[in-house]
């Protein structure tokens, strides 16, 4: 390994390790690719545009809208998460879907998280 590829293993996190990991076994020429795609991934000032989408009756699930990011990032779902608790609104279920006691709640949580 040439020293900066030694960097960017050293300034990541572990679980990003295991997407570097496979990465390198695609060849040198793929390194480049992989350090734009880690960096894009830990940036912190990415605006994420998120969706809604019903899933059951009450309940919705997150779909990222934008097609430059990489997907939803816990720190994305975090303060939704923490609004739903405050304002003992919904019930988040899974990573990305919040369950809801009825359409009021989920009218709620629409009007203050949706697009």
């Amino acid at each position: 390994m040439v020293p900066w590829q030694k960097d960017i293993m050293e300034s990541i996190h572990a679980k990003e390790l295991k997407v570097l990991a496979m990465a390198r076994n695609t060849g040198k020429s793929q390194w480049t690719h992989v350090a734009k795609v880690l960096r894009r991934m830990m940036e912190e000032n990415i605006q994420l545009k998120i969706t809604w989408i019903n899933t059951a009756p009450n309940t919705v699930t997150a779909k990222v809208v934008n097609s430059e990011t990489f997907g939803l990032r816990e720190k994305d779902i975090d303060p939704i998460q923490q609004w739903c608790e405050q304002h003992h609104c919904g019930k988040r279920t899974s990573f990305d879907t919040f369950k809801f006691k009825n359409k009021q709640q989920l009218t709620m949580f629409l009007l203050r998280w949706g697009s």
